[in-house]
């Protein structure tokens, strides 16, 4: 009786740890995996635009890493999932004057799911950002974005072999907070394309 009822349970111990197996490399292989990509594009302000009084004009380059969530909420084409993007954007005003802007910028970002290959997103974000360039109606080195931007990501290959290339557009802020006088801001419009490696 003993022996019967031991077998019993061995038997379901052995189906239950196989089903659990199974269920986990599943949803490790469903895991989305953290990611590095680059961004090329310009941006450019426009005088009377949102309290801005000078155009600045930029080339940016910018490396991102995205660190996706497990859990999606929504259902159906609203199917999405969020992401905290961490942004290194290098830029080079060359507009009013030449010089390099370096900053850091953390943002979150929401994925809409529903199509596999292309993914429109969002996000929102800010950070602080340094430069020596002289624009007028600006001061201190130091200075704050903030920026909010949509784009669509085109995916090729699955899980974490898949190639990913971008184009996003975004508004982009910048100004000393306060810091010191003058402290026009600078509001831009950029265009970014990108791929993921």
């Amino acid at each position: 009786m003993y022996i019967v009822l031991i077998l019993r349970r061995s038997k379901f111990v052995y189906w239950a740890l196989c089903i659990a197996v199974v269920t986990i490399s599943n949803a490790a292989a469903a895991e989305p995996a953290n990611s590095w990509s680059i961004l090329f594009g310009a941006g450019s302000s426009k005088d009377g635009w949102a309290n801005t009084y000078q155009q600045v004009q930029t080339l940016d380059v910018i490396i991102r890493h995205q660190r996706p969530q497990s859990k999606t909420r929504g259902k159906g084409r609203w199917l999405n999932r969020k992401s905290v993007l961490v942004e290194l954007p290098l830029s080079w005003i060359y507009t009013p004057d030449n010089a390099a802007m370096a900053g850091i910028t953390f943002n979150v970002a929401w994925h809409l799911l529903a199509n596999p290959n292309k993914q429109p997103y969002f996000f929102i974000g800010g950070g602080p950002a340094y430069t020596q360039a002289v624009i007028p109606g600006t001061s201190s080195n130091l200075k704050g974005t903030y920026q909010l931007g949509a784009g669509l990501e085109f995916r090729s290959g699955e899980g974490s072999s898949s190639k990913r290339k971008f184009i996003e557009l975004r508004y982009h802020h910048i100004s000393n907070g306060g810091i010191e006088k003058p402290n026009d801001s600078i509001n831009s419009a950029k265009l970014l394309f990108g791929f993921s490696f």
